[in-house]
């Protein structure tokens, strides 16, 4: 956390004269949270030192600051992760994304509302999202229905690459309406 020296003085003074913990600044009261800018790239099985700290920091600091990240790529790691990371990131902040996972229905079903509220994205890039063969007819017609509203919602997408995404294959029509 940033302080400049008046604030930090000021928080001193007062705890030092109360003798216990202060929660919060008085000088603090009604300001902006901090705002840390971060570039996230989820690849390995599980969480690194780093991020793992980073994730503790916020936490631990939910009311104060907004983790913001601007790039996400997602390269493969459990689920349960990249949704514990995105519950903490402001997910208007983030304008580009590439998701290159193997996920089945399940993952995709439960990612698809994160995607929705990314509205300032600008660039996504889906790979390997090979869904279609576990899934019947009718789950695909879901799947597609689920995506391309929350996908609706991205009106700043300026730029989008799909390669082997196949649950879309013969419904972007659909999708890109």
């Amino acid at each position: 956390m940033v302080w400049s020296e008046a604030m930090a003085h000021g928080c001193f003074l007062n705890a030092k004269r109360n003798k216990k913990p202060v929660q919060d600044c008085p000088r603090m009261r009604g300001r902006q949270p901090l705002t840390v800018f971060v570039e996230l790239w989820l690849k390995n099985r599980t969480l690194d030192e780093y991020l793992t700290y980073l994730l503790l920091w916020v936490k631990q600091r939910k009311d104060l600051l907004h983790l913001c990240c601007k790039k996400l790529k997602i390269l493969g790691m459990p689920f349960r992760n990249i949704r514990s990371i995105l519950k903490m990131v402001n997910l208007d902040c983030i304008q580009e994304e590439e998701v290159n996972c193997k996920w089945i229905l399940p993952i995709l079903t439960q990612f698809t509302p994160y995607l929705g509220h990314m509205r300032n994205l600008q660039k996504l890039v889906l790979s390997h999202m090979d869904v279609s063969r576990y899934v019947s007819p009718e789950q695909k017609k879901e799947i597609v229905t689920q995506f391309t509203t929350q996908f609706l919602k991205l009106r700043c997408l300026q730029k989008l690459y799909m390669n082997s995404v196949s649950f879309l294959e013969g419904l972007l029509d659909q999708m890109l309406r």
